[in-house]
């Protein structure tokens, strides 16, 4: 008899790792059912529908980035909890210490309330394990992957406007990112031949960038309009900050450019070179340097066989790891091994 799996969050259904899980389990005829945490005034309904839920379920999974739920779940069932952590929530915030302190304390109890713990990388795994005193063998690193049918595209043409060669970034402005880095690429970048897209959220409106650059600092209408516009460009920028947090994960954007076939170049980082082989699938600058990212752009303009190789291999590898069939087939197995 196959397993059954019901989902808990407090956020989005499609939302990351846990949304493509979810979709795999759906077209499995897996999912038994997927509850949303509305806010603690409700937590009464919340429970009567986890205790529900448990009569014809087999796991509980709790979504990114919803630790929270985890102990209130373990105290209303006996049933395997899995959590997709995908990274601690401690790992992420600046902030005050009480906060961080808060953080770690939900971190600390949601992983060990939970039966199996999602991450994203090897290192990931280690580090976490070390941090909040836990055997390795209840961690897992997964690959994250995308909304594949958000992503998915049968003819993508340049913009008739852009007939330069356009470098695209995406993600959200925060002291981590490093967006910073880009912009000072952009006005270091002396060939007229370059431009740059950054389609992000938050930018500063004092953070300067080149005349070379479109910067579409605003949530689109929907992932799709977005997908369609990062879809037309030459090249798809990653990581760019040496922040420490990213030298274990392996953001979105990776799996976006990796499922277009797009040609990637990131900051060199522990996590991604988990993923993705230097010169193979992926190219890689030196992280927080504007003058390294800029050589390392020019390398790839310049070298047009090069990078229809690298989007060629990180397309294969995608699909052979990372896709929504090769993470769930993963996922059952973990189950397996656990």
């Amino acid at each position: 008899m196959k397993p059954r799996f019901t989902f808990i969050t407090l956020y989005d259904k499609n939302y990351s790792r846990s949304g493509v899980l979810l979709s795999y389990l759906e077209n499995k005829e897996m999912l038994s059912g997927f509850i949303k945490f509305n806010s603690w005034k409700s937590i009464g309904s919340f429970a009567i529908k986890v205790l529900q839920a448990n009569k014809n379920t087999d796991y509980f999974v709790i979504m990114v980035p919803s630790q929270s739920l985890t102990l209130i779940v373990r105290l209303l069932t006996s049933k395997k909890i899995i959590l997709d952590a995908g990274w601690p929530l401690s790992d992420r915030t600046k902030t005050s210490v009480w906060l961080m302190t808060k953080l770690w304390i939900t971190d600390l109890i949601a992983m060990h309330s939970a039966n199996l713990v999602l991450l994203e990388s090897e290192l990931q795994k280690k580090q976490t394990a070390k941090r909040f005193k836990m055997s390795e063998k209840k961690l897992a690193a997964s690959h994250t992957g995308v909304e594949e049918g958000v992503f998915t595209f049968t003819n993508v043409q340049k913009q008739p406007s852009v007939n330069t060669f356009q470098v695209c970034y995406r993600g959200q402005y925060n002291f981590e990112a490093g967006i910073e880095v880009l912009a000072q690429t952009s006005l270091l970048c002396d060939d007229p031949e370059i431009s740059f897209l950054v389609v992000s959220r938050n930018i500063p409106d004092d953070l300067k960038f080149g005349e070379n650059t479109d910067v579409k600092n605003k949530p689109f209408a929907n992932k799709r309009k977005m997908a369609e516009v990062i879809s037309k460009c030459d090249l798809m920028l990653g990581q760019l900050s040496n922040h420490p947090r990213l030298n274990v994960t392996i953001p979105h954007k990776t799996y976006e450019a990796a499922i277009m076939g797009k040609p990637y170049l990131s900051a060199r980082a522990s996590g991604i070179q988990e993923f993705l082989v230097e010169g193979v699938e992926a190219e890689y600058f030196d992280a927080g340097d504007p003058v390294d990212l800029l050589r390392k752009i020019k390398k790839l303009k310049a070298d047009k066989d090069y990078r229809k190789s690298l989007g060629e291999n990180i397309l294969v590898k995608y699909r052979a790891t990372a896709s929504e069939e090769a993470i769930g087939d993963n996922f059952l197995k973990l189950l397996d091994r656990n």
